[in-house]
């Protein structure tokens, strides 16, 4: 099998390439020193975001064409909550050399088609042979009216939020990729996980509304990314639903997942990773109404306060904001799970764990243990053979020189 280090930079470049489809607005892609963008009307808006093996997906049990639709989506997810038109995608990518080709085209072939399809081609970016894991590093570009721009600093006291889009859902399928077992996970929360779905369309649609105060993608987890919106805004949220029901489960659903133990609720508010939108309207506007033409989950959840700058109430009482901190430690496997080699080659669209070679390193280090505690043993055995001779020789010296001694002095 092929792998990444196998050839030079302007074969992978050439590689993927294949993949980007040339659109009018991209008016030099790839294959120049930089992209040259039509943005059309409005300014510029450009979002960059990482995403590390082990950290942001579970190696192993994650396709690599999942990796990079993950890319793009998490970037046009921040455009949407701005709603802002994407325009273009660009790429840095820091590589194992150990990568198999089939899985840097598959990955590659999904982000260019996520970007695509929501009109931001991929059309340039930068590759790095990497001695770490897997890293991809996307920016992307869009293109807004300044006067229907979406921010978080918006939102008034008395203004009504209101959750675009399912929320648990991506948890509820992450936990059972975790444990290895997707038979008590409905296959669209697994879904959820894999291939999120930016809210690109539903985004532009509000921000040509004029309705919406405020807005933001919730990535982190609604309670955490809500409160961000409080922050901004210097105001506090008083958050309150039926949370079970904001997964978009059917009743039967939600009743089966609870009683084998899922906690909806915990789910939604810090399960993270759902990118949905959460935006902040007037009292007496209905979001709903604006998105009917879109097949998309809408539900009031809550409203903003005068009060402690940045405070989130959920059902009446004040809540820790749990939730994704990128710098708390917090990573979609454990170490053990995360760490892997790209010598040992994965199956074609999945990551395998590298566990082959790690095996026969131990073996052949054990071996090497074995032979050389033989070798130190047979040395200490003849050491102590020497030691006993020795100590033979000096004892019946000692006896004779005392006898000799005990001889001199009768005579």
């Amino acid at each position: 099998m092929r792998r990444v280090g196998d050839l030079d930079e302007d074969a992978l470049v050439a590689s993927l390439s294949r993949h980007v489809t040339a659109v009018p607005h991209v008016l030099i892609g790839i294959g120049d020193d930089a992209a040259c963008v039509a943005l059309g009307p409005g300014e510029a808006v450009l979002t960059v975001d990482t995403i590390v093996e082990g950290h942001d997906w579970i190696a192993g049990r994650t396709p690599y064409g999942a990796v990079g639709h993950r890319a793009a989506a998490v970037n046009l997810s921040d455009l949407a909550a701005m709603g802002a038109r994407p325009r273009a995608l660009l790429c840095s990518a820091s590589l194992p050399p150990g990568l198999p080709l089939d899985a840097f085209d598959a990955l590659f072939e999904a982000l260019a088609r996520l970007g695509e399809h929501h009109g931001a081609p991929l059309c340039g970016g930068d590759l790095q042979r990497s001695t770490g894991p897997l890293a991809l590093t996307v920016t992307a570009l869009g293109s807004i009216d300044p006067a229907h721009a979406m921010r978080r600093s918006g939102a008034h006291d008395g203004d009504r939020l209101w959750c675009v889009g399912a929320l648990g859902r991506a948890a509820i399928g992450l936990d059972a990729l975790r444990r290895g077992d997707l038979r008590g996970a409905p296959q669209n929360c697994v879904d959820a996980h894999l291939w999120p779905a930016p809210l690109v369309d539903e985004g532009l649609v509000l921000s040509s509304s004029g309705l919406v105060h405020a807005a933001v993608d919730v990535s982190d987890g609604l309670v955490r990314d809500v409160a961000r919106v409080a922050r901004a805004s210097g105001l506090e949220v008083h958050l309150e639903a039926d949370w079970p029901s904001l997964t978009g489960l059917d009743r039967n659903t939600r009743a089966s997942m609870e009683r084998s133990g899922q906690d909806l609720r915990e789910r939604v508010l810090r399960g993270g990773d759902d990118y949905a939108l959460v935006v902040a309207v007037a009292a007496n506007a209905q979001v709903d109404i604006v998105l009917e033409k879109r097949d998309v989950f809408v539900m009031p959840i809550g409203v903003c306060r005068a009060g402690e700058r940045g405070r989130v109430f959920v059902d009446g009482e004040v809540c820790p904001l749990g939730g994704f901190d990128h710098f708390a430690g917090d990573a979609v496997t454990s170490k053990e799970e995360g760490t892997r080699m790209y010598d040992d080659a994965p199956s074609q669209g999945t990551q395998g764990g590298g566990r082959g070679l790690k095996a026969i390193y131990l073996i052949v280090g054990l071996l090497l243990l074995v032979l050389v505690g033989r070798g130190l043993m047979g040395f200490f055995y003849r050491l102590v053979h020497v030691a006993v001779d020795i100590a033979v020789v000096a004892a019946i010296g000692a006896a004779i020189y005392f006898a000799v001694k005990a001889f001199r002095s009768r005579t």
